[in-house]
Protein backbone atom coordinates (compact mmCIF):
# COMPACT_ATOMS: atom_id res chain seq x y z
CA UNK A 1 0.00 0.00 0.00
CA UNK A 2 2.61 2.46 0.78
CA UNK A 3 4.79 1.98 -2.57
CA UNK A 4 1.73 2.48 -4.06
CA UNK A 5 1.34 6.13 -2.34
CA UNK A 6 5.19 6.46 -2.32
CA UNK A 7 4.60 5.91 -6.85
CA UNK A 8 1.90 9.11 -7.14
CA UNK A 9 3.78 11.14 -5.12
CA UNK A 10 6.65 9.90 -6.79
CA UNK A 11 5.63 12.19 -10.06
CA UNK A 12 5.06 15.57 -7.23
CA UNK A 13 8.47 14.89 -6.15
CA UNK A 14 10.29 18.00 -8.10
CA UNK A 15 7.66 20.25 -7.43
CA UNK A 16 7.68 19.25 -3.11
CA UNK A 17 11.46 19.57 -2.87
CA UNK A 18 10.77 23.29 -4.78
CA UNK A 19 8.30 24.09 -2.35
CA UNK A 20 10.50 23.10 0.77
CA UNK A 21 13.40 25.30 -0.91
CA UNK A 22 11.38 27.91 -0.82
CA UNK A 23 10.05 27.80 2.33
CA UNK A 24 13.42 26.93 4.32
CA UNK A 25 14.85 30.30 2.24
CA UNK A 26 12.14 31.60 4.70
CA UNK A 27 13.10 30.36 7.61
CA UNK A 28 16.68 31.43 6.72
CA UNK A 29 16.03 34.80 5.73
CA UNK A 30 13.62 35.29 9.17
CA UNK A 31 15.16 33.63 11.89
CA UNK A 32 17.87 35.98 13.34
CA UNK A 33 17.73 35.15 16.88
CA UNK A 34 21.96 34.62 18.07
CA UNK A 35 20.65 31.67 20.15
CA UNK A 36 19.28 29.85 17.04
CA UNK A 37 21.71 27.56 14.82
CA UNK A 38 20.28 26.92 11.97
CA UNK A 39 21.26 24.35 9.10
CA UNK A 40 24.60 25.23 7.56
CA UNK A 41 24.78 24.38 3.41
CA UNK A 42 28.20 24.36 1.73
CA UNK A 43 28.21 26.05 -1.45
CA UNK A 44 28.06 22.76 -2.98
CA UNK A 45 25.05 21.18 -1.60
CA UNK A 46 21.31 21.44 -2.85
CA UNK A 47 19.62 19.81 0.00
CA UNK A 48 16.00 18.96 -0.83
CA UNK A 49 14.87 20.35 3.72
CA UNK A 50 13.69 17.09 4.15
CA UNK A 51 14.09 18.71 7.92
CA UNK A 52 14.73 21.97 9.03
CA UNK A 53 16.72 21.14 11.66
CA UNK A 54 17.11 23.92 14.66
CA UNK A 55 19.67 23.63 17.62
CA UNK A 56 19.82 25.87 20.88
CA UNK A 57 20.41 25.31 24.44
CA UNK A 58 16.79 26.33 25.21
CA UNK A 59 15.46 23.93 23.18
CA UNK A 60 12.39 22.62 25.31
CA UNK A 61 11.52 26.42 25.49
CA UNK A 62 11.70 27.04 21.99
CA UNK A 63 9.55 23.93 21.89
CA UNK A 64 6.93 25.47 24.31
CA UNK A 65 6.81 29.22 22.59
CA UNK A 66 6.24 27.53 19.17
CA UNK A 67 3.93 25.36 20.58
CA UNK A 68 2.02 28.32 22.08
CA UNK A 69 1.73 29.88 18.39
CA UNK A 70 0.48 26.88 17.00
CA UNK A 71 3.59 25.61 15.18
CA UNK A 72 4.56 22.01 15.65
CA UNK A 73 7.59 20.59 16.31
CA UNK A 74 9.67 17.02 17.16
CA UNK A 75 12.64 15.39 18.64
CA UNK A 76 13.71 13.47 15.65
CA UNK A 77 16.51 11.66 17.38
CA UNK A 78 15.51 12.12 21.34
CA UNK A 79 18.84 9.67 22.31
CA UNK A 80 22.12 10.01 20.49
CA UNK A 81 22.79 7.27 18.07
CA UNK A 82 25.98 6.59 19.71
CA UNK A 83 24.02 6.26 22.65
CA UNK A 84 21.14 3.38 21.58
CA UNK A 85 21.58 -0.10 22.36
CA UNK A 86 22.50 -1.24 19.12
CA UNK A 87 25.96 0.07 18.90
CA UNK A 88 26.53 -0.33 22.83
CA UNK A 89 29.56 -2.38 22.19
CA UNK A 90 31.24 0.51 20.10
CA UNK A 91 32.20 1.96 23.98
CA UNK A 92 30.79 5.61 23.48
CA UNK A 93 29.20 7.16 26.21
CA UNK A 94 27.34 10.90 26.91
CA UNK A 95 29.35 13.46 26.15
CA UNK A 96 32.07 12.23 23.34
CA UNK A 97 30.48 14.08 20.78
CA UNK A 98 29.43 17.22 22.74
CA UNK A 99 29.32 20.48 20.21
CA UNK A 100 30.59 23.22 22.26
CA UNK A 101 28.52 25.53 19.64
CA UNK A 102 25.23 24.45 21.22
Amino acid sequence: MQAAILRVKLKYLEEFNEERKMIAQIYLKGLQDKSLILPYVPEWAEPVWHQFVIRTKKRNELQEYLKSKGIGTLIHYPLPIHLQEAYKRLGYKKGDFVDSSC
